[in-house]
């Protein structure tokens, strides 16, 4: 981030700030990405909420982050310019960040593992989360949302895929997206995607915001492997943080096809 900021060409359509104090006292930030050009349409614009690292140690998911916010902010990339133009970008790079900086694996500062907190999470115990959420809730209010992604990495499987939900009268609806994906991206297997809504979970990211937020199809975990990859040319390999990447800068090109 201080990279982008520290470029002036890419800085131009980037913004952060503190979305909220962690437990230690820390920023939890909150990075805005969209087009200051053209403000007249500013309020057709819809929005993509994106989110990282809510569980320390899978570090992977920063590596995918990445490839999002170096892609978004290209200033010579058409693509990045046209998303720029018709979507407003907010991005929590690093949602936990108190388990990060003193080295935990899964849980927060308080002991929780914070994706199991999303269904009535504490504005004291669980702050990153409770903003968050609010922020989902009251953007879905003010514009449409188009997707949210949580950003993670997995430890058994390989490949990087997604993990969404199911309306039973239309199961296709949040298949799309992630098809389209895996199309685009070398890496990212549909084949070990799963869409559902385990009981178990209900107090996931994924499953509170689809629950809550009702007309979003699009609410997904994406995971990937702390291995390699058994698909395509690459097939046999590890995945290096370059290959994470392109994950993230096709995860956003997926969205302006999609829509």
């Amino acid at each position: 981030m201080h990279e982008i900021e520290s470029d002036e060409k890419r800085n131009s359509n980037f913004a952060r700030k503190v979305l909220c104090k962690t437990l230690a006292g820390e920023d939890c930030e909150l990075v805005t990405i969209t087009s200051k050009d053209n403000l007249e349409d500013f309020n057709r614009r819809k929005a993509v909420i994106l989110t990282a690292r809510v569980h320390p140690g899978e570090t992977m998911s920063s590596w995918m982050m990445r490839g999002i916010l170096f892609f978004l902010t290209d200033p010579d990339n058409y693509e990045a310019k046209l998303l720029r133009e018709n979507f407003i970008f907010k991005i929590i790079p690093m949602l936990n960040p108190d388990g990060v900086i003193n080295g935990n694996y899964r849980s927060s500062l308080a002991g929780c593992d914070l994706n199991r907190r999303w269904k009535n999470p504490s504005k004291i115990l669980h702050p990153e989360i409770f903003n968050v959420k609010k922020l989902c809730k009251d953007l879905h209010l003010e514009r449409q949302l188009v997707l949210f992604c949580d950003l993670h990495g997995h430890s058994r499987k390989q490949n990087v895929f997604m993990y969404g939900c199911d309306r039973q009268n239309n199961p296709q609806a949040c298949r799309v997206l992630p098809y389209m994906l895996s199309k685009l991206n070398p890496y990212f297997s549909f084949e070990d995607s799963k869409f559902g809504i385990q009981k178990s979970k209900e107090a996931t990211a994924r499953v509170a915001m689809f629950k809550e937020l009702k007309s979003v199809d699009n609410v997904f975990t994406m995971e990937s492997s702390f291995a390699g990859v058994d698909i395509g040319k690459d097939k046999g390999a590890h995945l290096t943080t370059e290959m994470m990447e392109t994950v993230g800068r096709d995860l956003c090109r997926t969205i302006l096809i999609y829509t």
